[in-house]
């Protein structure tokens, strides 16, 4: 089963017998666990059955990086792919546009791109040329720690909590910048922004203090 959501379509999880969160006409795909759980995909922007056998075929699959959920990829076959992506692209192509396209590792979404980039103190526009391989290594590497983490019952959390163990405070924040435009920066005060990144215009969330435009323009 392939499916991607984009923005508009939902994954619901519910107990068997619950009642169906949106119109039962909107759903494309039911799926019923063995552990009395059943998932329902509403308006998927892609919905396809694909034979195992047939995999190694499909025109977009063939494509992809490896998965960062899957098996532990070679972090420095990882890096080697995206260097080279990111040097045949030139100054124009940024770190946000690389860390988002799946041929170079597949799984890095829109939240984690913003995420990844804060904890690593990079603006998303600087070009993705200039950003060395240890730091590129130490982005995918975190990138498939975040994935796995979260791959859990519960919100996405990319950072720990306030509390004696770690754990969040009442409303207190689990992502670092990500839907936090026009609220302070948790690590230094700032005001949060958004803006549009890339041909596909996604919105990047980011801090104008942690993440400086500070690269030579060339």
């Amino acid at each position: 089963l392939r499916s991607h959501m984009v923005i508009h379509g939902d994954l619901h999880r519910d107990d068997r017998g619950a009642t169906w969160r949106k119109a039962a006409e909107r759903g494309v795909f039911v799926l019923e666990a063995d552990t009395g759980l059943f998932y329902v995909w509403f308006e998927p922007a892609v919905a396809e059955l694909v034979r195992t056998k047939m995999l190694h075929a499909h025109r977009d699959l063939i494509r992809q990086g490896p998965d960062l959920l899957g098996p532990e990829p070679d972090f420095d076959a990882v890096v080697r792919f995206a260097r080279r992506l990111a040097d045949s692209k030139g100054r124009h192509y940024s770190i946000g546009q690389l860390l988002m396209n799946q041929t170079v590792a597949a799984g890095i979404g829109n939240v984690y791109k913003s995420e990844l980039l804060f904890m690593h103190d990079l603006n998303p526009w600087m070009p993705a040329l200039l950003v060395d391989d240890a730091t590129l290594k130490s982005i995918y590497t975190e990138a498939r720690r975040l994935l796995i983490f979260n791959a859990r019952p519960g919100p996405r959390e990319t950072r720990k909590g306030s509390g004696p163990r770690g754990e969040f405070l009442r409303g207190e924040p689990k992502l670092w910048v990500y839907g936090r435009e026009n609220h302070p920066c948790l690590s230094c005060g700032e005001l949060i922004r958004v803006k549009r990144l890339g041909p596909t215009a996604r919105g990047t969330w980011f801090c104008p203090r942690c993440q400086p435009r500070d690269w030579d323009e060339g």
